[in-house]
């Protein structure tokens, strides 16, 4: 019942040095990490206290409605079921889609429901 490897297990202390060199690592990433963090959070702070806002958000049209559907894996019905409220309630017969997996099956639900 299952797939048996021929390969023979690890030694105890490749383990042990793998553990240590993923630990290692992480202590030292981490303090940078954090750094960055601190400072992108400050400056989007004020940025906001300031009312500066760095780029302009134009108006869209109704041709540049693109639907991007994810796959969702066991969320499938949640999505399919979203998508059929929005097929019902607005008019998507101009809107783009893109969908990848479980998501190219809700693209294919909404050009059936058009």
């Amino acid at each position: 019942a299952g797939i048996a490897s021929s390969a023979p297990p690890w030694r105890w202390h490749v383990g042990v040095a793998g553990t240590v060199l993923g630990v290692g690592l992480f202590a030292a990433a981490f303090p940078l990490l954090w750094i960055m963090a601190s400072l992108l959070t400050c400056t989007e702070i004020l940025r906001a206290l300031l009312g500066v806002d760095g780029c302009e958000q134009a108006e869209g049209s109704d041709e540049d409605v693109v639907l991007v559907m994810p796959g969702v894996c066991g969320f499938i019905f949640h999505q399919l079921g979203m998508l059929h409220y929005v097929c019902e309630h607005f008019d998507t017969t101009r809107a783009k889609l893109a969908g990848v997996s479980s998501g190219a099956v809700g693209a294919a639900m909404v050009l059936h429901l058009e």
